[in-house]
C-alpha cells in the first residue's frame, strides 16, 4: 500500500468520522441490542416514547436538536449521520 501526503488532517478525520458511522447503527438496533424499551430509552434520552417509536419505525426523522438528544443517550452509538437516507451518503467512502 503506498503512502498518501499532502492530506491535510481535518480531510482524514472527516473522512474517518463519516465512513465509521455509515450504516453501523440505527435506534432500532440499538434498542434490541441493549434489550431497552421504547419507555425505558424515552426516559434516558428526555423524549416521548410515541416520538421514540416513529424514530425506530422510520416513520419521522427527530430534529437536530433531538438527534444530539439521542446520540448522547446513546453514548455516541447513534449519531445524527445516521438519520441521513442512504442517497445523502452513496458514494461515500465505507
Amino acid at each position: 500500500m503506498g503512502v498518501v501526503r499532502n492530506i491535510s488532517p481535518e480531510i482524514v478525520l472527516s473522512v474517518i468520522n463519516v465512513s465509521r458511522y455509515i450504516g453501523c447503527m440505527n435506534l432500532d438496533t440499538f434498542l434490541r441490542q441493549e434489550q431497552m424499551t421504547e419507555v425505558q430509552f424515552a426516559e434516558r434520552a428526555g423524549i416521548s416514547q410515541s416520538a421514540v417509536n416513529k424514530y425506530r419505525n422510520g416513520k419521522r426523522v427527530p430534529r437536530p436538536a433531538t438527534q444530539v438528544k439521542i446520540q448522547r443517550a446513546t453514548s455516541g452509538a447513534v449519531t445524527p449521520l445516521d438519520w441521513l437516507p442512504a442517497e445523502a451518503v452513496a458514494g461515500l467512502p465505507k
